[in-house]
């Protein structure tokens, strides 16, 4: 089982089961179908988006971005890997508050021209 971590940084109040309700970005959308598929793999999925409810939501612990991403988190998270969705610059700040051995992952989803 591994920690996993996924942080989007847009300004939208989503959780895993929005794609299910209502329109998402492509992307949007396919963080948390991966973070669901993770899940029911037995591994333990957090998601940091704007999301104004947080909880557990399809087995993917759901959090606000703004709330929750500063140090002591992911000290306290020990996540095995943190993959920051779209934007590098904001995983150059990720970087500087996870622990050295937590794994960062740039997710880009947007086309290369």
């Amino acid at each position: 089982m591994m920690r996993i971590c996924f942080v989007d940084f847009a300004p939208w109040d989503y959780d895993v089961a929005t794609p299910s309700i209502k329109p998402l970005g492509g992307s949007q959308s396919a963080l948390c179908y991966l973070a669901i598929a993770l899940a029911k793999s037995g591994h333990h999925v957090t998601v940091l988006t704007g999301s104004t409810k947080p909880g557990v939501v399809r087995g993917v612990e759901c959090l606000n971005v703004t709330a929750n991403c500063n140090q002591w988190f992911f000290q306290y998270s020990e996540f095995d890997a943190v993959g920051v969705l779209n934007a590098p610059g904001n995983g150059r700040k990720l970087r500087d508050i996870m622990p050295p051995s937590t794994r960062l992952i740039l997710w880009v989803h947007h086309a290369a021209n």
